[in-house]
């Protein structure tokens, strides 16, 4: 090998090292790109962490200095009245409360992918059971199932409601079994009763129940349907009067009807044109609401 070939190897050797080099330190250098942590903007990390809401289950949110922002729907939904059937919260377990094996398996149905998967699993066990308590809930979980089945089951779900009702003793069980029992009948297309049914259960004795509340709620989407907003306004300053009057103990379902009726009512207002009445009504919502919060400690 003469001189000129052992200098065109080394010149090769040193571009083949410089290379090489080249590889691994931007190698190194995108790595430790890829495993640093991207950090929000001072004053939009807060920002980036709030949840995100549903028409139904917005709650107000609360100022830097402790004001609550007015309780307003999103402009996108003012002429999008989501389906009647979806309006009203139903009672549902949390997975991390204390569960019976009807709140077990409640949770569970609701949850399952198929409806009658749900239905199935709340058969199975129904026959197990003696306490007319849990019965009538698992009854009233199946009737909401049927409800979802698709077509809906209103035979099924009338047969449910039924027995639910039948079944149920206590105030706070019967008041939401009647609701379920108005629910079928209403989407049924028997409005008239259902507007029977839901009206005996707001006016009946005994203490505010969820299951008054709601039916509440049902009695004003139905007026609301049917083109009577006077009657449904009235139906939701109601269900917001009760609760925001009423001197027993609260829990998070109060709150959640309460701001439920409040979005429902100030839509509805602005839908019709009464902008200023809509606005006074999520103002009052608003503080309402931060008054709720406190007493149920949500």
């Amino acid at each position: 090998m003469d001189k000129s070939q052992k200098l065109a190897l080394v010149f090769i050797s040193i571009g083949i090292f410089i290379g090489v080099l080249v590889l691994v330190v931007s190698g190194g250098g995108l790595q430790t790109i890829g495993q640093s942590t991207f950090r929000a903007a001072p004053g939009k990390q807060l920002d980036a962490a709030r949840p995100m809401y549903s028409d139904t289950a917005q709650e107000a949110p609360v100022q830097s200095n402790g004001a609550p922002e007015p309780l307003v729907p999103p402009e996108s939904s003012e002429n999008a009245h989501p389906k009647e059937s979806d309006q009203i919260s139903r009672p549902s377990p949390t997975a991390d409360a204390p569960q019976s094996p009807a709140d077990k398996v409640i949770l569970e149905a609701r949850n399952a992918l198929d409806p009658r998967t749900g239905i199935d699993r709340i058969e199975a066990l129904l026959w197990t059971l003696e306490n007319l308590a849990e019965i009538s809930r698992l009854y009233a979980a199946k009737a909401d199932l049927y409800l979802r089945c698709d077509p809906p089951d209103l035979e099924g779900a009338a047969a449910a409601a039924s027995e639910a009702v039948r079944c149920a003793e206590e105030p706070d069980v019967r008041d939401e079994a009647g609701f379920v029992q108005a629910d079928v009948l209403r989407q049924s297309g028997d409005i008239e009763a259902a507007q029977e049914v839901a009206a005996r259960i707001v006016s009946g004795e005994g203490p505010l129940t969820a299951g008054k509340l709601r039916a509440g709620l049902l009695q004003a989407e139905m007026k609301r349907a049917a083109g009577d907003t006077e009657a449904a306004a009235a139906a939701y300053r109601d269900v917001m009067r009760r609760i925001a009057a009423t001197q027993e103990p609260l829990d998070g379902q109060s709150t959640d009807l309460y701001r439920q009726a409040a979005l429902n009512l100030v839509q509805m207002l602005r839908q019709s044109g009464n902008r200023e009445e809509a606005d006074a009504v999520a103002e009052e919502a608003s503080r309402q609401l931060s008054r709720l919060r406190e007493r149920t400690g949500s």
